[in-house]
């Protein structure tokens, strides 16, 4: 029996795809871990720092739990880097890894589709570039023409992270809500964009025109 509580805006309710909690190669813990972090918003930060004070488990249990979701594919580990130097992990949540696993090519993230594309983050894409090849897959991007770029799947899961990483602000004006435009500070890293999000800014549109003007 569950004594279940009414769900409304003074009683918010998660919604997740229930398949981990079925797994039995995932602890309890794991499970409620995994829960907790699914709770948050997708553009999320997590560092064991913060998780560690999440709940009064301590950090060897939260340390366990996370081995226990990597191993398993529900989470990616990704070091985080500040001003080039090492400052920490941080880790990615995939809700359900079986949509996850399929290796996706530099001929598809290099043409103008990929079939779930907006569901691809930007960590999963470096580890598919990674495994293929950094410069190579440089050399390909750098084979197509600037218009063609710009249009290709790649480019758009870079897209979506920058929109997030500004939360849609213009990192000029500060205008929110209005058409904006993901803008190359440099182009020294063009093909590696994957691995300098430093090199990239979000303009308003207005912005971004008057940028290009001077």
């Amino acid at each position: 029996m569950i004594k279940r509580t009414s769900k409304d805006k003074n009683h918010p309710f998660v919604l997740v795809d229930k398949g981990f909690l079925n797994n039995n190669k995932l602890s309890l813990k794991a499970k409620g871990l995994l829960t907790l972090m699914l709770s948050h918003p997708d553009d999320w930060s997590f560092y064991m720092e913060n998780i560690s004070e999440m709940s009064s488990d301590g950090k060897a249990s939260h340390v366990s739990a996370m081995k226990n979701l990597i191993e398993q594919g529900y989470i990616e580990k990704q070091q985080a880097r500040t001003g080039g130097k090492f400052c920490g992990v941080i880790y990615t949540v995939i809700e359900n890894p079986k949509s996850n696993n399929k290796i996706i090519s530099p001929e598809e993230y290099l043409a103008s589709c990929i079939t779930n594309s907006g569901n691809i983050t930007l960590t999963r894409m470096k580890k598919d570039i990674c495994n293929y090849g950094e410069d190579a897959f440089a050399e390909k991007a750098k084979c197509l023409t600037y218009k063609s770029f710009l249009k290709t799947a790649y480019w758009r899961i870079i897209v979506n992270f920058i929109h997030k990483k500004h939360n849609n602000t213009c990192q000029i004006c500060k205008a929110k809500g209005k058409p904006m435009a993901v803008h190359h500070k440099k182009y020294d890293n063009h093909g590696y964009e994957h691995l300098h999000v430093e090199d990239l800014t979000l303009l308003c549109k207005d912005c971004h025109r008057v940028v290009h003007e001077k």
